[in-house]
């Protein structure tokens, strides 16, 4: 009779839980009597830790509640998106997964084998880290329909014998060696490890109480155990009809992994996120390293059968195709296709990849820029060429008349020189083929181009400070002082901006920031929106400088004329004209290579054709000044004089 009715009162206590949700698990199962049951706080000092204080622990809903609103993922992900699974047939090796994708997407391999992979097809089984969302994807499949770009994990191949390693022969060797076969993170990319463990996080269709489902899903994550199953908390574990009395408390989701200690002979690893393999000695020391093919965008190196593998199966283009040459596009970080001919840009879903290339609608490639692409190509080649020669002879023509050797006089050859090797660097890159090279050459494009703005800036400074009615440096020593002066700004401030640039080029992981210099040997900076901050946004500030320089050194003109002779004021706005002709000409082609005037490709091209004559047209304004005229009008005279017997110093006098 005793033991009828504690069972009675046990089960009316059981459903009074239910029906009051939070509040009575609260005061049930988290008083002082039962202490092992305490929310699990990240600041709490015990090891038996029940939540994750991981930095996207949001992300998967397993957050402890001090630590919910601290974290790098605001919102939670619907847990029918991912599952804890297991890498590498190992239970303390198990790791979020997604493995869905999105209910519109059109592409139904992506689906097929993102959702339903071949177990045997090892190259659909690496998981793959999105590098937007820093999710981690059941393979690429399940990345790239879900949008991203991605870092596949490494694949270790560990074997008990000594061997060469010859990519073309791995397959066989592999067959020939007793090698054991793991998948790890890249070490770059350890951090965004989430573990996990299995548990149950929902509670039965069955339940109605809209308070404890809710609880049960979204509260605070507190993991329990009963009977061997674990539970994300309390609530969860109480709508699954388990009795309060068998909840143990007494549990952590801190899992110690296990290393294999055993020693192998040699260990090979094939890193996909830069197309290397490095093989390991018995001491777990680099014996060498090696590069693997570079496969083209949409493909995926597999080492087992030694071949690129398509894996982005874009949608059938509905359109006239045409297949494009390798030499004619590249990708850039967000997936577009950069077309080099029209320098435009083409969204994923106006392109086709298959094994065979790139395929883009004809009207694409031909529609746009109607029958122009070709001539306007053969045009900016011509005008590059006639403006390094026009450039290298000003320069020439300034270093030989010492009456040009004033300070703007040098500071025009600073600027000639650097717009000089920025033409003549951008010359030789359109037929660079090799990689390292193609980097170099954009580096170098990248710095000179900049240094010719920065000397255009100097000189704007220079006639400013002339009117600015500050006192002038004044003397050859002092003026040779200034000069260093401008030298170390006009010539360091760029290699400061390049510097950076090649740093976050080489930096470990990917960040966004790469300016993917040479990307496809397309011998430039190919990410667009590094190429806006680092360069384009440089320009835009230093025209923006030069336009108010001109302006207050034509009011100090205005003023200084008033009070010096007609002749000064005369030489001095000269000088304005030439400083301004010269930004002009500089400046004007620029501003239409620059957002929103990129995307309309008659501008750009326009653009390109003037930026190509801009040594030209600049070398005209500086060699058609009334001095450099009157030195060759004398030397002419002095030949000609010499020539027929006649003594220049009488021509002089008289």
């Amino acid at each position: 009779m005793i033991f009828k009715m504690v069972l009675y009162f046990k089960n009316i206590l059981q459903i009074l839980l239910i029906a009051l949700g939070n509040e009575v698990i609260q005061r049930s199962c988290c008083s002082v009597e039962n202490s092992e049951c305490y929310p699990s706080l990240c600041d709490a000092e015990s090891l038996r830790r029940r939540c994750s204080c991981h930095q996207y622990c949001n992300l998967y809903k397993e957050c402890c509640s001090d630590v919910i609103r601290d974290t790098l993922i605001e919102h939670g992900t619907s847990s029918i998106d991912y599952r804890c699974k297991k890498i590498n047939d190992d239970e303390l090796d198990s790791y979020f997964l997604f493995d869905r994708c999105p209910s519109n997407h059109s592409i139904t391999k992506h689906v097929t084998y993102c959702e339903t992979p071949d177990g045997n097809d090892r190259l659909y089984n690496i998981p793959a880290l999105g590098k937007r969302t820093k999710r981690l994807y059941r393979n690429l499949f399940c990345a790239l329909c879900n949008g991203e770009e991605y870092i596949l994990w490494t694949v270790h191949y560990k074997c008990d014998h000594q061997m060469d390693i010859d990519l073309s022969l791995f397959p066989h060797m592999l067959r020939n060696n007793h090698c054991n076969v793991s998948i790890e993170a890249p070490l770059n990319f350890s951090e965004y490890q989430y573990p996990c463990t299995d548990y149950v996080s929902s509670c039965p269709l069955k339940v109605t109480n809209a308070s404890l489902v809710s609880s049960c899903t979204f509260g605070p994550m507190a993991i329990v155990r009963s009977n061997g199953t674990n539970f994300r908390n309390i609530h969860c574990a109480i709508c699954n009809g388990v009795d309060i009395n068998d909840i143990d408390c007494n549990v952590t989701i801190f899992i110690e992994k296990s290393y294999n200690i055993k020693v192998y002979s040699r260990t090979v690893i094939f890193n996909y996120y830069n197309n290397t393999v490095e093989i390991l000695n018995a001491n777990n020391e680099r014996d060498y390293l090696k590069e693997v093919p570079s496969c083209s965008h949409g493909f995926a190196y597999d080492e087992l059968k030694n071949e690129c593998r398509v894996v982005d199966f874009s949608s059938m283009l509905n359109c006239t195709t045409k297949r494009l040459k390798e030499y004619e596009y590249n990708f850039t970080s967000d997936g577009s296709l950069y077309l080099k001919s029209s320098q435009t840009l083409l969204n994923q879903s106006e392109f086709n990849r298959d094994p065979q290339g790139i395929n883009i609608c004809e009207k694409d490639s031909n529609d746009m820029i109607p029958g122009y692409i070709y001539v306007v190509s053969e045009i900016v080649l011509v005008g590059l060429v006639t403006s390094i020669l026009a450039l290298a002879i000003t320069i020439i023509v300034y270093l030989c008349i010492r009456e040009l050797r004033t300070i703007p006089g040098k500071l025009f050859i600073s600027y000639l020189s650097s717009l000089c090797i920025a033409e003549f660097v951008y010359l030789i890159s359109r037929q660079i083929t090799s990689k390292s090279m193609c980097i170099a050459f954009a580096v170098l494009k990248h710095y000179f181009s900049l240094a010719a703005f920065f000397w255009m800036n100097v000189m704007s400074f220079d006639s400013w400070y002339t009117f600015s009615g500050l006192t002038p440096l004044r003397g050859t020593e002092k003026n040779a002082t200034k000069l260093i002066y401008y030298s170390i700004y006009a010539w360091i401030c760029p290699l400061v901006i390049v510097t950076v640039s090649l740093v976050f080029q080489y930096v470990p992981g990917d960040n966004g920031l790469s300016p993917e210099y040479g990307k496809k040997r397309f011998c430039w900076i190919t990410n667009i929106k590094f190429r806006l901050w680092f360069f384009s946004g440089p320009i835009i500030i230093i025209l923006l400088l030069n336009i108010l320089a001109f302006i207050f050194t034509a009011r100090g003109i205005y003023i200084a004329s008033k009070n010096s002779s007609k002749y000064l004021a005369v030489k001095n706005k000269k000088k304005l004209k030439i400083y301004l002709k010269l930004s002009l000409l500089m400046g004007i082609p620029w501003i239409f290579t620059l957002p929103p005037f990129d995307e309309i490709p008659e501008v750009l091209l326009t653009a390109s054709i003037f930026n190509s004559f801009d040594g030209l047209l600049i070398s005209i304004a500086l060699l058609s000044t009334k001095k450099v005229r009157r030195y060759f009008r004398l030397k002419c005279s002095h030949y000609c004089c010499k020539w027929n017997g006649v003594d220049i110093s009488t021509i002089s006098d008289q």
